[in-house]
């Protein structure tokens, strides 16, 4: 039986429907599956976080390869069926919670974060994880292709979500998912986006910069040096000097400034 054959078998068993209000889509692909557990790089000494387990398929297929997955499904109607995965495998560990309510103290000290998650907190959960001081050292998400690009986007197109996952790591999209690879269909495709969180972090400087970030998406419409001088309450002239020094245009915009740009702009501020 093949996986959307075997999506629907369980949902009609399960009398389940897939809920709308949750992001319930659920991915009907084997080939998209393996992708995304090989751009995770499993190995046996592995422990992965999977966020959204939904029936089980990934996490079947994330448990043959790693050490331990610890599976945070918010759904309570969908346990019952994830429990089925217990008695074949004891190095699972199922968790019904809000992903955004789990408790950073519990995450384990080196694992990997993988899931197809809900499109509509895609920025609070990488905010979530990249922010905790326990990071995950690699994130493999399916997520909507328009976000996946934002995530990846270079210089002149930063975005607050671009800047704070660049800063953290080293985002590639690994492909492309058509919308009729889930079910039910989705209006929008998908994609597959790999983070290497591979960045040294400053505990200090991280504070500052999220800070400065903020201020400075703060107006998109507003010019870089308006928002700075509004959020920081400096002298106009006083920063201008900085942006002399770091070579930065007085009419740029948040979207224009490099990462190293806005590293230096950290140290060089007095805020």
């Amino acid at each position: 039986m093949d996986i959307s054959a075997a999506t629907s078998f369980i949902l009609k068993k399960y009398n389940l429907k897939p809920n709308r209000i949750q992001g319930q889509n659920f991915l009907i692909s084997e080939k998209v599956y393996d992708e995304i557990v090989n751009s995770a790089d499993i190995n046996d000494t592995d422990i992965v976080l999977e966020i959204g387990p939904g029936l089980g398929f990934l996490t079947s297929k994330l448990l043959a390869k790693a050490k331990k997955v610890i599976a945070v499904e918010a759904d309570e109607k969908l346990m019952p069926i994830l429990a089925n995965l217990q008695p074949l495998s004891p190095h699972l560990e199922l968790i019904n919670s809000d992903i955004l309510q789990y408790d950073e103290r519990l995450l384990p000290t080196n694992y990997k974060l993988v899931g197809n998650i809900p499109y509509y907190i895609t920025g609070k959960i990488i905010r979530k994880f990249l922010t905790t001081q326990n990071r995950p050292s690699l994130i493999v998400f399916l997520v909507q292709k328009e976000v996946a690009e934002r995530i990846c986007a270079g210089t002149g197109k930063h975005s607050l979500l671009s800047l704070a996952v660049q800063y953290y790591g080293t985002p590639k999209i690994v492909r492309r998912v058509t919308s009729g690879k889930f079910f039910p269909r989705p209006k929008v495709d998908s994609a597959i986006v790999k983070i290497v969180v591979d960045k040294v972090i400053d505990k200090n400087h991280e504070k500052k910069f999220w800070q400065l970030a903020r201020i400075g998406f703060s107006s998109k419409r507003k010019t870089f040096i308006h928002n700075l001088v509004a959020g920081l309450k400096m002298e106009k002239s006083e920063i201008k000097s900085i942006f002399d020094k770091l070579n930065i245009k007085p009419l740029a915009r948040a979207q224009e400034l490099d990462l190293e740009q806005w590293q230096r702009l950290v140290s060089e501020l007095n805020y």
